[in-house]
Order: C-alpha cells, then structure tokens, then sequence
C-alpha cells in the first residue's frame, strides 16, 4: 500500500461550469446532485506540458445506471462526453462516450480516488487509496489504466449523473493523501 503523503489541493467545482442541478457547498468544494443527465466541472486546467494529479473523495452515490467521476476536454460542451474519462463506482471506466470500456478499481464512500494524467500521451492512471490497477505506476509512465486518450488540449476534473435514484455527492479534498510526486504537478 501506498504511504500517504500530504499535499494541498488548489482547486475547486466551479460554479460557473456546471448544469442547473447540481448545488455547491464548503467553499465550491463539495458538489451534489439529485437529479439526472447533469455535469460539474473543476476549476483546474489540466494544461499539455504538465503531467497533472488530482484527488476527489466520494461522499454518496444512489443506484447506477451511468454516472461517473473524472476528467473532460476543457473545450467541450456540458454533457457532450466525446473527450472524456468516467470512472463509475463499480469499477467501469468509459473513455470517449463510452467507445474504449477497460475495468478499473471499484469504490465505495470512504475510498480517496487518485488520478494522474499526462495530456501529452493521453495516458492516466485511475487509483483507489494509492493503488492503480495491474501494477500501474504513473511516475515510471508504466500500464497506465488508460491510453491514448485525446493529445494536446486541455483537460479538466468532472462529475457525470445519467439516470440513476439518490443523491451524488463528491469533495474535493484540501489536501492529497497520494501524491505520487515529480514529475507530475498536485492540480
């Protein structure tokens, strides 16, 4: 297992980038949704020239049809899901609307979900607590969790709701537990 290793996070849900049904909470970094086809997007601009990491705790999910926690094209339309990452609960993981499905790590409320990613290659590493699926390790740049996605544009933190019933509920931590560090920059 990973050690923890404290590191601040410097973003946020921005409250202008988001779909009418989502409500921001504790300072814009708690966001919560109950009802469907709605997306919330990060303040952090996950730029080409910089491998980024970031973290997000889940709080609460209700039953899944498809919904699901990662990045998108800055550029990108709300709910488009052309570039895109959507990491679900169950361990799914839908890459460009659902046209690359690969099983990552599942999760539940109390897990810290890792992500790190290199706009460069379009490579990322989705993790739980620390550990990345099939021995992954973002730093060495080996068996990422997803290849190729778009290169070259800009990226950014999102929350995605389909159907499902319940509340969705995702924090952005002050402070990372699983920084896996240089080269990559804590978002």
């Amino acid at each position: 297992d990973a050690l923890p290793i404290w590191v601040t996070s410097g973003w946020t849900w921005d409250s202008a980038d988001k779909t009418a049904g989502w409500t921001l909470s504790n300072a814009d970094r708690r966001a919560s949704s109950s009802s469907g086809n709605e997306e919330c997007r990060g303040t952090l601009q996950m730029t080409t020239g910089t491998k980024w990491y970031f973290e997000m705790q889940p709080v609460a999910f209700g039953t899944l049809t498809f919904e699901g926690f990662g990045f998108t094209r800055t550029s990108e339309a709300l709910l488009d899901g052309t570039d895109a990452v959507y990491w679900q609960p169950d361990g799914d993981i839908a890459v460009n609307n659902g046209t690359q499905n690969e099983t990552g790590l599942s999760y539940t409320t109390s897990d810290r979900l890792c992500f790190a990613y290199d706009p460069a290659t379009g490579d990322g590493w989705l993790g739980v607590n620390g550990v990345y699926p099939n021995s992954g390790d973002p730093v060495a740049g080996t068996n990422p969790t997803i290849t190729n996605n778009s290169t070259g544009v800009s990226f950014e933190p999102m929350i995605y709701r389909g159907a499902f019933t319940g509340t969705w509920t995702m924090d952005v931590p002050t402070e990372y537990l699983y920084f896996v560090g240089s080269p990559f920059v804590a978002g």
